[in-house]
């Protein structure tokens, strides 16, 4: 959505949350390998789960994936059930 937002013109200066790895080990915190509306994304609560997430495809810059290359797994997440405390938000990046 991001490449398409900024395509649009509907996000100027898009950001990026770096956010406190702990908030893997919350309870009811999903994994998704990819997006997890996605019609093959496997989302589970376990360590296998979170560990089918390519991390070196899912962490590349914004410019990589723009050309269409894995961005089933660039869009993996994270699934936290409510919101993250401000105090875990570590970093705010520009993409």
């Amino acid at each position: 959505m991001l490449y398409r937002f900024k395509t649009e013109g509907r996000i100027k200066k898009p950001i990026s949350l770096i956010v406190d790895p702990s908030v893997i080990y919350w309870e009811n915190t999903k994994f998704s390998d990819k997006n997890a509306t996605a019609n093959r994304a496997i989302v589970g609560d376990d360590i296998i789960t979170f560990n089918m997430i390519q991390f070196e495809k899912a962490m590349r810059s914004y410019n990589y994936i723009k050309d269409g290359k894995d961005t089933r797994f660039f869009q993996a997440e994270v699934l936290v059930e409510e919101h993250i405390p401000i105090q875990y938000i570590k970093q705010i990046v520009p993409i």
